[in-house]
């Protein structure tokens, strides 16, 4: 038996060693980075499927959602059928097509633009030089698009002001309504023979229904006869619709990209004259719907004003969303405006009262108008309930999607006079879908089938005539997609915590809980101390002297399920204390198995007391 299992013992430790490896690799490439203390240059305004983000000092590309923000050196691409557009702190917009790359550089005014189709709107102060290999090109408040389909080829259009494009040590300057091809027979400068007007490049509108009408208007240079508009679902216009028209057509298009362009014929040369290629998308237009608070809902508190989460249907036309909050049906009365990227945001410290809300878009597209979502009407009201007190899931606790099949566990703590609860989990801070809106006699519940994701809880309590405010939200995360990084710097200047540390420990069945941290060099002797969290105001209940770098806590009767902190400090050695760790109690395992008579409850500052053997 021994003999066997030495044959086997370095397959499995190299078996566990890969898994290993592996958990740390997905966990470095799904977490989500921010710029942190790095200086914000732009956002991202408006995006299209998968968009990736890459910071100068990292190899892992990373999704980047609308409304992330961007710091220099950052390198922005794009997938197949994906656009994104960014706008830079002084006003410069740029708009990057599917399958395109670029970084921006701005402390020197400065883009890379590596591959792909590229459309820049400079602001009226911005100075920049879009490099492309060994070409550039410098733009002073202009509106020019590039395009790269090699190593080599650089194709420059300008729509407005003028351009100075260099290669091969030359330099040629263009006007408005020129175009640049740069390559092995260096600059090729040409007027175009078509100017396109109308959709502009890369435009975004959206359908009501099925279809919507799209007006198209171009201008046809001089000498230039037959022109034809061609509109296709392909870039190579392999299937194109074709319109006979001197300079203006409509035409009813169903949702999705299309490309168009003009040809025609020169009467000089009599060869067929193209104009540019245009790429433009047409959205299905959903309704701009309030979600939450619901029309006539009554959002209670019982001290301080609450806080009211908002939430509203997404309008992938806007750049971002005006929250308004008045006292009047007119909006005369406007107490609270936020302007916000997300379709979600939280007020706090309403007063009592009747208010209306509204939400208007600002639209990333020129030509597109912004929208105005029909008024809704909640209400503030004081209560002399107090919010039921979350318990677990603990806050960012995170689950495999394995545990989702047996249930998660959901628990809090009512006041005695209240007889049912409501339970609130939702995908959405704004609560504005739920997965689950249930009223329950009980203060737990198990929740089976969970989906990956990230999601937001809360609970009310009601009596037979009253409802408390809602609980505080609580996040958890399900599934490995969704793990959250915990890997910090480990500061050694202060005492390092093991354990319990940002996480929940499940007592069930334990007579005794140990708490476990680095041992300090030059330590003598270390002074622990045990707090229970009161919504956020700590009181000491427990408190002890060791030798060694752990303490074992054996009355358990001074804990419940809820939020803690413990903290160590060292006496002799210079490191400093360990600072406040957070954890939180919860009795997973054994409420899972419970019947309504394994239960009594005893006051309620106590969820259960478990009956001796």
């Amino acid at each position: 038996m021994f003999r066997s299992f030495k044959e086997y013992r370095i397959p499995a430790i190299l078996g566990l060693a890969a898994v290993i490896f592996l958990l740390m690799f997905v966990c470095d490439f799904t977490r989500r980075a921010d710029i942190g203390s790095r200086e914000e240059i732009g956002s991202i305004i408006h995006k299209k499927h998968g968009v990736q983000r890459r910071f100068a000092d990292q190899v892992v590309w990373e999704r980047i959602d609308q409304g992330g923000k961007l710091a220099n050196a950052d390198s922005i691409r794009t997938a197949d059928g994906s656009e994104v557009k960014i706008r830079l702190k002084d006003g410069t917009l740029l708009t990057i097509d599917e399958n395109s790359m670029i970084q921006l550089d701005v402390e020197k005014n400065r883009i890379d633009f590596t591959s792909g189709s590229l459309q820049v709107q400079s602001g009226s102060s911005s100075k920049l030089t879009l490099q492309s290999g060994d070409n550039s090109v410098k733009l002073t408040d202009g509106n020019v698009a590039l395009s790269k389909t090699g190593k080599e080829d650089l194709n420059v259009t300008v729509y407005e002001g003028n351009a100075q494009v260099t290669s091969g040590g030359k330099t040629e300057s263009l006007s408005k309504n020129q175009k640049a091809e740069v390559g092995k027979d260096g600059i090729q400068v040409r007027d175009l023979p078509v100017v396109l007007i109308k959709p502009n490049p890369f435009q975004t509108m959206a359908a009501e229904g099925d279809g919507t009408s799209v007006a198209f208007k171009f201008e046809p240079a001089k000498g230039i006869s037959k022109p034809t508009l061609e509109i296709s679902r392909d870039a190579e216009f392999s299937d194109s619709k074709r319109v006979n028209t001197p300079g203006n057509a409509t035409m009813d298009l169903a949702p999705g990209t299309y490309y168009w362009r003009v040809t025609g014929e020169d009467d000089k040369t009599n060869q067929k004259a193209v104009s540019e290629t245009r790429k433009m998308t047409i959205v299905r237009g959903d309704p701009l719907r309030l979600q939450s608070p619901a029309t006539g809902e009554k959002v209670a508190f019982h001290s301080n004003p609450p806080s009211v989460p908002f939430s509203w249907t997404q309008d992938s036309l806007a750049e971002s969303y005006r929250l308004e909050i008045s006292k009047d049906k007119d909006f005369k009365e406007v107490v609270r405006t936020v302007t916000t990227p997300g379709n979600s945001a939280t007020i706090d410290d309403l007063p009592a009262g009747v208010y209306r809300w509204r939400i208007q878009t600002k639209p990333s597209q020129l030509d597109v108008p912004g929208r105005v979502s029909n008024a809704g009407v909640f209400e503030v009201i004081k209560s002399d309930l107090a919010a039921p007190e979350t318990a677990s899931p603990f806050q960012k606790e995170h689950f495999a999607s394995t545990v989702t099949k047996e249930g998660i566990f959901f628990n809090w703590r009512g006041t005695g006079d209240m007889k049912s609860y409501i339970i609130q989990i939702s995908p959405s801070p704004g609560f504005g879908s739920s997965f689950m809106n249930q009223k329950t006699e009980k203060n737990f519940v198990m929740v089976q089938g969970v989906p990956d994701g990230q999601y937001y809880w809360r609970v009310k309590g009601l009596t037979a005539d009253k409802e408390s405010p809602y609980s505080a939200i609580q996040s958890f995360t399900v599934g490995a997609a969704y793990m959250k990084s915990d890997i910090e710097t480990v500061d050694k200047n202060k005492i390092r915590p093991l354990f319990p540390a940002r996480t929940a420990v499940d007592m069930t069945g334990k007579k005794t809980l140990d708490f476990r941290w680095d041992a300090a060099a030059g330590a003598k002797k270390y002074n622990f101390r045990l707090f229970k969290n009161n919504g956020g105001a700590l009181q000491p209940i427990f408190a002890t002297t060791t030798q060694a770098p752990q303490v074992t806590l054996t009355d358990i009767t001074i804990l419940d399920i809820g939020y803690f902190a413990w903290e160590v400090q060292a006496e002799g050695g210079s490191t400093a204390a360990t600072g406040r760790v957070d954890f939180s109690i919860t009795l997973n395992r054994y409420l899972q198995n419970l019947k309504p008579g394994d239960i009594q409850f005893v006051n309620p500052d106590t969820i259960y007391r478990e009956d001796e053997q």
